[in-house]
């Protein structure tokens, strides 16, 4: 079996305040300060068996899509490689700027996370890849998670996408209070989470975490991120395969009902991923609630623009996903979220404000859209270059100048 580990690293090249990804290693400080280390040691210690053949997919990625420190981090990253034990890949911007003038398509991106979690598909499904694992440089995966992975897929065979856990100072669950009672973000996500784990079996779900889920090629095959999300892209991206799977897509051969696009959660203990970020996202509120309301104003328009999904259905499904997107008007959810904001909280009406105005003239930028029908557009291109290179000896040869050596 041949499986792929795909880890990103984000990079802060800048030091500045509001960043592009949620906690990024400071490349000024990469030595002491990066988590990709203990991430790679507890991959260095996965028991496999003889016919288990791993191979890991690195993403170091800069900032803003900066080429212009990318020896530095290759140099820096190379020398923690040096101590894996398996082989793999190593990309930073400069090389996905290389295959993107070489096979000009907007797949090859660093814009945000959702972007180059397509990438940690393309590279490893081209290289003949069964299965994709995918986490980030901030997390710990437990010596049996692979004995564990393949035990549930063999008991079920019909099961393509598999998520499990975060523990995280302790616990699987989500303890953070929501800050807002118009935004009740952390407790529907517990709510979600009590679910799931009252079986030991596993179980449907509309809940994952991007840096813990295992992907079967048929899967990866079919479905891609949603590109242009600020953040949250796992949910984005079981979102989409929920409503392509409902609403069907004849045109690249996906009818209604397929088997392929659910997404199932286990609380395996042996899966379970230790969570470990260096620092809080949400450190700044207000940078943290914009890139989320517009994360779901584009979610929400997503879903209003398809047919088969109904909102009596994402109820049953999902307590997180129906308290984020699951109403008429996402205007007057603004507004209610910044009148709580203005009066609750310790922010400046000017800041309130603005953020307010911002939010509103996204969601009229979005009004004349249709984020429903730009997804399968994207979606096509995606599943076409998948079908057009998986054979192609050229961009085989571009992915080996990335190897380096466990």
């Amino acid at each position: 079996m041949k499986i792929s580990i795909i880890i990103n690293i984000y990079i802060d090249p800048f030091g500045k305040e509001n960043k592009i990804f949620d906690h990024p290693t400071s490349l000024k400080n990469f030595e002491t300060e990066n988590t990709f280390e203990e991430t790679l040691e507890s991959i260095n210690n996965l028991r496999i068996e003889d016919d288990d053949k791993i191979e890991l997919c690195i993403f170091a990625i800069a900032e803003d899509g900066t080429q212009k420190f990318d020896q530095e981090i290759r140099t820096k990253v190379e020398e923690t490689l040096q101590k894996s034990r398996f082989p793999g890949y190593l990309f930073t911007n400069t090389d996905i700027h290389n295959f993107s003038e070489t096979y000009d398509s907007e797949l090859f991106s660093v814009q945000g996370y959702p972007e180059i979690r397509n990438l940690g598909f393309i590279f490893p499904f081209i290289s003949g890849n069964d299965y994709f694992i995918q986490i980030d440089d901030d997390e710990i995966v437990r010596p049996d998670y692979i004995i564990k992975m393949k035990e549930i897929f063999h008991d079920n065979p019909d099961v393509y996408a598999l998520t499990a856990p975060y523990e995280k100072n302790g616990t699987i669950y989500i303890k953070t209070e929501d800050q807002l009672k118009s935004w009740a973000k952390y407790s529907s996500m517990n709510k979600d989470m009590i679910a799931m784990t009252e079986d030991e079996g596993i179980t449907p779900t509309m809940f994952g975490f991007g840096g813990n889920m295992v992907l079967r090629k048929e899967f990866v095959s079919q479905v891609c991120y949603p590109p242009k999300v600020p953040r949250g892209e796992d949910f984005s991206l079981i979102l989409a395969s929920k409503v392509i799977q409902k609403n069907g897509y004849p045109e690249i051969g996906i009818e209604k009902d397929s088997k392929v696009l659910s997404f199932y959660f286990t609380p395996s203990k042996e899966m379970t991923i230790d969570h470990r970020p260096p620092y809080e996202a949400k450190a700044n509120f207000l940078h943290y609630i914009e890139k989320n309301l517009k994360r779901f104003i584009m979610e929400w328009n997503f879903f209003k623009n398809q047919e088969d999904y109904s909102i009596e259905e994402l109820k049953n499904d999902s307590n997180y996903m129906t308290e984020m997107i699951g109403f008429d008007d996402f205007k007057d959810k603004i507004i209610e979220i910044t009148d709580e904001l203005e009066k609750e909280m310790d922010f400046s009406k000017e800041e309130v404000y603005k953020l307010r105005s911002e939010l509103l003239e996204f969601v009229e930028e979005w009004a004349g859209r249709d984020r429903f029908a730009e997804y399968k557009s994207f979606q096509l291109k995606y599943r076409n270059f998948l079908r057009n290179y998986s054979e192609n000896e050229e961009i085989k040869k571009m992915i080996e100048i990335n190897r380096y050596s466990g």
